[in-house]
C-alpha cells in the first residue's frame, strides 16, 4: 500500500469514526485542537505529526496504533450513549 493510499484510508477513517459520533469533521478538529486541513492533507497524501493523529484519536476515544506505514486509527464501533 502506498503512502497516498494509507494517508487517504486514514482520512476516511477519521471521517467515518466521526460520523458515527455525530460530529462533523470541523467540529472533531476543534475537539482535537488541530486544524481541518490535517484531513485535508492526509487526503492529498500527505502524513500529519503523531501528536496530531493522537490528538484526533483522543478527541474521538479511539486508540492509535503504529505499522510499517506510520499511524493508523483502528476500527471502532459506535458507542450507546
Amino acid at each position: 500500500m502506498s503512502t497516498n493510499a494509507n494517508t487517504q484510508t486514514i482520512a476516511d477513517r477519521i471521517t467515518s469514526v466521526a460520523e458515527l459520533r455525530g460530529l462533523s469533521v470541523n467540529a472533531l478538529m476543534a475537539a482535537a485542537g488541530v486544524s481541518k486541513s490535517v484531513v485535508d492533507r492526509l487526503k492529498a497524501g500527505t502524513m500529519p505529526a503523531a501528536d496530531k493523529i493522537a490528538a484526533i484519536a483522543g478527541a474521538l476515544s479511539v486508540p492509535t496504533r503504529t505499522g510499517m506505514d506510520g499511524f493508523f486509527l483502528c476500527a471502532m464501533q459506535k458507542r450507546d450513549s
